[in-house]
């Protein structure tokens, strides 16, 4: 993937930093977008020494602060990228949280974040770079989902709306733009080791920090359900994710795809 440039929202969470090593790892320049700049930082690091190391070519990383939830940040983003890059390759939107609470014990702010955060951006974000793949005449974006966007779950009602929400935006999108040689597909993870899942991953015992007892026995119970429902009964690893992700950006001949 020489030459190839990939672009990860969202990339200084777990999820997001397999991905940006991956591509790294194949030689990838990659645009690391995330709102903590002391992870950027280290990642900015973490890169340059796996850059030296890869001997895929010379590859030119760039390290990006942005608040998805302003729009002109993310235009200004690829008005950035096109000024450091020929072209733009892969968009990966990875950016997401979770609110583990039963609706009705859940407030209309944390409803609101929720479906901005995971949602609202997604589809603000693709609609941003897909006018420079337009221009372009090629690119893919992939974006990250959850299984829990499908089957729903007890605890994540809110969460399981704007998942469900990313994957029929991107099969409509992907119908929108396969004529100008755009793809667009969808990854949707299960239960995977990152600092949004510990709370129901480590042992599958709900996070200490919580001192709701109601949002404690919703962790519990969606880590049970989740564990139980695991064919090879073990947890995911963000580099499972970050395989994935780079399938899809080398395969050519796939759009409108949920995996």
């Amino acid at each position: 993937m020489i030459g190839h440039t990939a672009v990860i929202i969202g990339g200084t969470g777990g999820i997001g930093q397999a991905i940006c090593k991956k591509f790294v790892q194949q030689g990838a320049n990659v645009v690391v977008c995330g709102r903590n700049t002391e992870i950027l930082d280290s990642m900015k690091r973490e890169l340059g020494e796996m850059a030296k190391n890869c001997e895929r070519g010379v590859q030119r990383h760039m390290f990006a602060r942005c608040n998805l939830e302003e729009v002109d940040e993310i235009r200004n983003l690829v008005k950035s990228i096109n000024t450091n890059y020929s072209s733009i390759d892969t968009l990966v939107n990875a950016a997401g949280i979770s609110i583990n609470s039963l609706l009705i014990k859940t407030t209309d702010e944390k409803i609101e974040k929720v479906l901005r955060t995971n949602l609202i951006s997604t589809i603000q974000t693709s609609k941003i770079f897909a006018k420079q793949f337009i221009k372009q005449k090629n690119g893919n974006i992939i974006n990250i989902s959850s299984i829990v966007g499908q089957h729903g779950n007890v605890g994540q009602t809110v969460y399981a709306a704007s998942k469900a929400g990313i994957i029929g935006f991107s099969k409509a999108l992907a119908k929108e733009l396969g004529p100008k040689n755009i793809r667009i597909n969808v990854i949707c993870p299960g239960l995977i080791k990152t600092n949004m899942t510990t709370g129901f991953v480590e042992n599958n015992n709900p996070d200490e920090s919580y001192t709701n007892p109601i949002e404690n026995q919703i962790n519990s119970q969606i880590g049970s359900e989740m564990l139980n429902q695991i064919i090879l009964k073990r947890i995911g690893l963000p580099e499972d994710v970050a395989e994935g992700v780079l399938y899809l950006a080398k395969a050519e001949y796939v759009t409108g795809s949920v995996s």
